[in-house]
């Protein structure tokens, strides 16, 4: 009688535990909000972009990503700039099918580099299913855009 209980119990902690890892490994895929500096952002679960609403929004600029890059990106960047004597870059940005080159400023003290974002882009975000930044040097962000919308919605509230 004790050996076909014990077949039956001991799969069950084996069970709780892939059960545990699963959930945690959506959850992780998903977008956070954050408040940086005094604003709130939504960031983003792979690469840590940050996307923010400008403070008076227009169908041109509705918000900014804020995209991390590494020291040794920052001569190819600068190599890649609309004019010597300015730091903006063209960026691609799309979502889902919507692509558009826009306006991305290399902070060099940062190790960042900023792009503006209309506001086609932006409800894109909330509703879309992936997001790709492209770096004039060839690096290709993409994201999955899994829990955007509430972490978007939660900005717009705010």
């Amino acid at each position: 009688m004790k050996a076909p209980l014990q077949q039956i119990l001991f799969p069950f902690p084996i069970l709780v535990v892939l059960l545990v890892c699963s959930a945690m490994a959506q959850a992780s895929g998903s977008w956070t909000n954050q408040t940086i500096d005094g604003k709130m952002v939504a960031v983003t679960p792979n690469f840590k972009l940050q996307v923010y609403q400008i403070d008076r929004p227009n169908e041109s600029v509705w918000g900014k990503i804020i995209v991390p890059i590494n020291a040794d990106q920052l001569p190819e960047l600068h190599k890649r700039r609309k004019s010597p004597n300015f730091p903006f870059i063209d960026v691609g940005v799309e979502v889902d099918k919507y692509y558009r080159t826009a306006q991305g400023h290399i902070h060099d003290d940062q190790n960042l580099v900023s792009v503006e974002i209309d506001r086609r882009h932006w409800d894109g975000l909330k509703k879309g299913n992936h997001l790709i930044i492209r770096l004039p040097d060839g690096t290709e962000l993409k994201e999955s855009l899994r829990g955007s919308g509430a972490a978007l919605r939660a900005i717009e509230r705010r």
